[in-house]
Formats: structure tokens, sequence, C-alpha cells
């Protein structure tokens, strides 16, 4: 993905923000923070936001602030950015993987197996920007009285029954780096909550634990977000229903194109009531033929990635003793295609083409 902006009407209105900041001088919290704060509770549908300096970050807030250490479990889907597991071990607590379903997304079948007395919480990964199975995850989090934390990075703008992510569990967390749909010009983040007590212990969380006596009350740290990331936030969020869009019409049509192919994305009838903000388009193909595919639409200069391994597979959570087959079989069966709401029609048609004249390689090889 091009992330940079060649089109000076592209960079203007990010050149008049950063002068604005250079001449208020307000460099940490200033006005664009608590403006973009503002937008995204409206946004979203929540009562209170947090803006921080990364996802990683907010996720870390969000365990903090209920508490969340030593000898507690977390219990976490296994197929995500390797950011999801070390937020929950950077508090002291123990990541607990769990397998998942088709959508990549976990699987609530498997989490009542997990849950012991150390079980302080789930966090729920929109894997890809397509929301959880959120409902039955909130039933069986209910019943044992533990957190629901979204972990909704992927998912910025992606609704289940018109309910935006990270405004249905107990609390949303977002990374807005610059692959987001919601992306900074650099490391930002976002917390979106309800609960009040939660909000203000947030608050102080990220200044290093202070309270407005400058009492350190909490064992924080310092995770504010620079106000020039909030002022070009503040732009982003102009555009992003839009982009929304397009990637959704990106998504339909490239599943129109190749889902005789290879396993595509589930497309929702109603993107009003349900809507996936694809965040990466993935496929699955047969373990087989991935690494020939990918190898191949790269030499066709189409950039194609592996987004996210079985986490319990990385070297720094390696265990012996677990099995998810879902998550390291699907780990090895994916590949994510562009699908940025700055791709063409064009591309998109080449994109098609090549995977097409692979598979028909693929079928003379066969006979």
């Amino acid at each position: 993905m091009n992330l940079s902006m060649p089109d000076y009407k592209i960079r203007k209105p990010y050149i008049n923000a950063f002068e604005k900041v250079l001449k208020h001088g307000i460099f940490i919290l200033g006005q664009e923070v608590k403006e973009f704060e503002k937008r995204v509770s409206t946004y979203c549908g929540s009562k209170y936001s947090i803006a921080v300096s990364s996802g990683t970050d907010a996720l870390i807030l969000a365990l903090k602030a209920y508490n969340i250490s030593h000898k507690d479990e977390v219990i976490i889907p296994d197929m995500s950015f390797v950011a999801t597991a070390n937020a929950v071990n950077l508090v002291g607590a123990k990541p607990i993987f769990c397998d998942i379903n088709n959508d990549f997304n976990i699987n609530p079948k498997k989490i009542n197996q997990l849950i012991t007395s150390k079980t302080k919480a789930i966090i729920l990964v929109h894997y890809a920007g397509k929301i959880a199975k959120i409902k039955k995850i909130k039933k069986i989090a209910k019943k044992y009285k533990i957190i629901v934390i979204e972990d909704a990075s992927q998912a910025f703008g992606a609704t289940y029954k018109k309910q935006k992510a990270g405004t249905i569990g107990d609390i949303g967390c977002f990374s807005l780096n610059p692959m987001k749909t919601l992306g900074a010009l650099g490391e930002a983040g976002v917390i979106t909550t309800d609960n009040l007590h939660i909000y203000n212990k947030l608050l102080q969380i990220r200044a290093n634990g202070l309270n407005a006596d400058r009492k350190c009350i909490h064992k924080g740290f310092n995770a504010k977000i620079d106000t020039i990331q909030a002022a070009f936030l503040n732009i982003k969020l102009d555009s992003l229903e839009q982009n929304i869009l397009k990637r959704n019409k990106i998504a339909t049509y490239y599943t129109k194109k190749l889902k005789k192919l290879v396993i595509t994305p589930k497309i929702h009838k109603n993107i009003k009531l349900n809507r996936d903000v694809y965040y990466s388009y993935t496929i699955l193909v047969k373990k087989k033929h991935r690494k020939d595919l990918a190898s191949f639409l790269l030499s066709n200069n189409i950039e194609v990635k592996v987004n996210h391994t079985s986490m319990h597979q990385e070297p720094a959570y390696m265990k012996s003793n677990i099995k998810l087959k879902k998550s390291i079989l699907i780990s090895q069966q994916k590949i994510a295609l562009p699908c940025n709401e700055m791709i063409t029609k064009i591309e998109m048609k080449f994109i098609i083409s090549k995977i097409k004249e692979f598979y028909k390689k693929v079928a003379e090889n066969e006979l």
C-alpha cells in the first residue's frame, strides 16, 4: 500500500494543520486532541474517548484500568497481530490463546473450556475489520463475570446491528497507525468507553498515573497522543465513511470474480446493518499453492501479504502442549490482496486476471 501523498491538493490540509499546531505551540494534548476525542465519541456512539499514543498502549491502558495484572489470565484469539498478546504480557497477566472460526475471529465454543478462576477478561480481535461473534461472547462473559475488551484495531467503522465496533463490549481499543482504515501519519490509538470511572482512570494512567493535584495515584506511563497526529486524524475522519464504502465495493467486486477460485470473505447483504471495513481483503487458498501464488503475484508487481500468524507459534509464546488446529491451518492458507480505497478498477481487474492466470497454470500442470 502506497501511503505517500504526491498530490499537493491531498497534502495541503495536512500542511495547514501542521502550521496551525506550530503556531499555537501546544504539541501535547492540544485542542485538536479534545476535538478528535469528541468526534470519535460522536462517530462511534460512545460517551467517552481517550486518544493515546498507539493501539498497543490502548490495550495496556484498558487492562490496567480494570486492574488486570499478575496472576490474572486473559483469553485472546490466536489469530492476531502479536501486540494483542504482548499487551496482556506487559501488564503481568497471562495470555490464554483460543482457537478461531473460518472468519479468523475467536471461536465462542472454545472459550468456555479455557475459563478458570484466574480469568479476568476476554479480548476480542475483529480480524480484518469483521466483527467477532460478540453476542455469544458477551453471554459467556456475563455468566462468568469477566470483562470484554474489544481489540478493534482493524475495525474502526465496522458495525454489528448498526452498533459500532469498540462500543459493544465493556471497552474498545483501536490502533490508528497509517495502515488502518482511520490512520494517522505516525503511531496513534484511541479508547472508547461508557464508564465514567474507567474514563477518569484512563486519563490518569495515560499521564503517568497523575491526578489533578499532580500526585501519582496509579502506576501509569506516558501514553499521550501528539497534538499533530490528532490534527491529522481530524482530517482523515472527514473522508472515513466514503473510504469504508469504497472498500466494501472493492471487496464485493473481488468476491464476485474470485469466489470460484479461492475461499473469499463473506459479504454482508445489508451493510447498513452489519458492515465490515476490510482492513485487509484476505482469501484462503490451498496450503500447497500459497507460496507459489504469492510469489507469482509479487513478480507481477502486485503487493500481497501474509498478515499475522498463529500467535502461540511465535518464538516468544511457543508452547508445545497447545494445538490450535484451525488457527494453524488458516495461517498457512491466507493471503491478503490490495484493498485500500486508492485502488482503481483497472488495478483490480489486473490483479484478478493474474490470479486467474495462476490457477489456469495450476490446472494445466495437474492434468
